[in-house]
């Protein structure tokens, strides 16, 4: 019997499939990153003559590393934090269906105690929303 063993020639093709599907994501990535972009057209919009202050809508309470207690720039004794505060969110006036708010600033170096006692006095106020201001 006789065996031919005859080199044959291998013809191995990649698989393109894998290749074109990627590119088919690259292709739909890009498309829908460019239509939400804004555009980049420059504008000058004109100065209105009349302009409305903004009005502020938001108290802050500030406590510093003396343990200086702060309402918008009002220094104000621990003990008098209260009653200061509740005439302070009386006095702010906010949109329909938004919240009165308090943003707390403390230094990062007063004590866990003050800390606490002060934003237990936030929410003794009957405040909507407390924010804690940070870097």
């Amino acid at each position: 019997m006789k065996l031919s063993l005859k080199k044959r020639k291998k013809l191995s093709e990649p698989n393109l499939t894998p290749l074109i599907d990627v590119i088919f994501m690259l292709l739909l990535f890009f498309i829908l990153t460019s239509a939400f972009m804004k555009p980049s057209i420059p504008v000058c919009l004109p100065q209105a003559t009349d302009q409305d202050k903004l009005k502020r809508t938001d108290v802050v309470v500030s406590v510093d590393e003396k343990k200086n207690v702060y309402i918008n720039k009002e220094s104000v004794s621990v003990d008098d934090l209260p009653v200061k505060l509740s005439e302070a969110i009386e006095n702010i006036s906010v949109k329909e269906g938004h919240k009165k708010r308090v943003i707390f600033y403390g230094n990062e170096n007063i004590p866990y105690k003050i800390f606490v006692k002060i934003i237990d006095i936030i929410k003794n106020t009957g405040v909507g929303e407390i924010n804690i201001a940070h870097e």
